[in-house]
């Protein structure tokens, strides 16, 4: 992503976003292994929402699981909430609002 600086920088973790939007979040497989206990995920699919706890029941109502619950994260970001579902192939897919 030319000319577009990463919003959050950790180890193993970056994040870019293009006008207030997530554009490209890299996680290092081992920061995956803990939000899903260890499933092996090579990949996930991370959305901005307004609200992750009514995305994550529409989700849910139509067809993915829970992999872990809506939650408020503080010490990845001081508003971060997020939510983490499978669709019905088993894709990892994370939801959050900052």
């Amino acid at each position: 992503m030319h000319g577009v600086e990463p919003v959050k920088v950790l180890p193993g973790y970056a994040n870019w976003d293009i006008s207030g939007e997530a554009g490209l979040v890299l996680f290092d497989r081992s920061r995956l292994d803990v939000l899903t206990d260890g499933d092996g995920d090579r990949a996930m699919l991370v959305m901005k929402v307004d609200d992750v706890d009514t995305a994550a029941g529409c989700l849910e109502r139509h067809g993915a699981t829970v992999a872990a619950p809506p939650q408020d994260r503080p010490a990845w970001g001081p508003t971060l909430r997020t939510a983490h579902l499978r669709d019905p192939e088993g894709t990892l897919i994370e939801l959050q609002s900052y």
